[in-house]
């Protein structure tokens, strides 16, 4: 990462702690209840033991594998070749961020589900965990990642993952059409503005007025910061949450227009 990211990232963050609301400040119930009940519920879930287990073994694993073609501007496409345990540091969510995409799965009942880069898996594990009706789409552009991720779902017994191996402007259409109204969405694997917005705005279709969108990283970049206040101001949408590392939208009719940033 070069210098001028970092300082862009370190800037945004000292903004976030700046801007934040705690708890004690949020007027809105819906938004009072998602931090209470859900960014800040730290018990200990079902799914959590099994996948954690499995993520400690992998970054065991001095193994190699080729990361080709660069598709996606991700933290792990900088060298063609890396461990699997240098892949799963730079590109798979920590599991204080993916344990969050299971609560919010399982706090709103979502059942039909897709996400945009896989990596190994441990975040489509979560969120097929969220419920014994989930059904999980997820998306990975690189073959040798695919078939690493798809042993992980088997070892796990996830028969309710489908893994579709090819770039998002290729299978993400189908995917949206197989599902048909999608409950949620986590953006992930592609950090360029105009394909963040371009996938968005393909989504809207297939969304109804439950729908959550999450998009990782949003202040990954300047362009993903852009990105994000773009989506923002899209008229469907109804309600924001940024906590720096995910933003998270809502188009439910009965809230008001508003953006929250929230301590995390």
């Amino acid at each position: 990462m070069n210098l001028i990211k970092k300082s862009f990232q370190f800037k945004e963050y000292a903004l976030h702690l700046i801007n934040a609301k705690s708890i004690h400040s949020i007027h809105s119930p819906f938004v009072f209840d998602f931090v209470k009940n859900v960014l800040y519920d730290y018990r200990n879930f079902y799914v959590y033991n099994e996948i954690e287990r499995l993520r400690k073994e992998l970054l065991a694993f001095s193994q190699k594998i080729s990361i080709e073609p660069p598709e996606f501007h991700t933290p792990y496409t900088n060298n063609i070749t890396k461990s699997i345990a240098e892949i799963i540091k730079a590109s798979a969510k920590p599991p204080r961020q993916a344990q969050l995409l299971f609560r919010i799965a399982n706090h709103y009942g979502c059942k039909k589900m897709l996400e945009l880069g896989t990596s190994f898996g441990f975040t489509s594990c979560y969120l097929s965990g969220a419920g014994k009706e989930s059904y999980v789409i997820t998306l990975e552009g690189n073959k040798a990642v695919c078939a690493f991720a798809q042993k992980n779902f088997t070892r796990l017994n996830r028969k309710n993952i489908e893994l579709i191996c090819g770039a998002f402007n290729e299978t993400l259409k189908g995917a949206l059409q197989k599902l048909n109204l999608v409950d949620l969405i986590f953006f992930d694997g592609d950090h360029r503005k105009s394909l963040t917005i371009d996938y968005f705005v393909e989504s809207l279709p297939y969304l109804h007025e439950n729908s959550i969108l999450i998009f990782d990283d949003i202040h990954w970049s300047k362009g993903m910061n852009e990105a994000w206040e773009i989506i923002k101001s899209y008229e469907r949408v109804t309600l924001t949450i940024d906590l720096y590392y995910f933003g998270i939208v809502f188009f439910r009719k009965a809230l008001s227009k508003q953006h929250y940033i929230i301590k995390i």
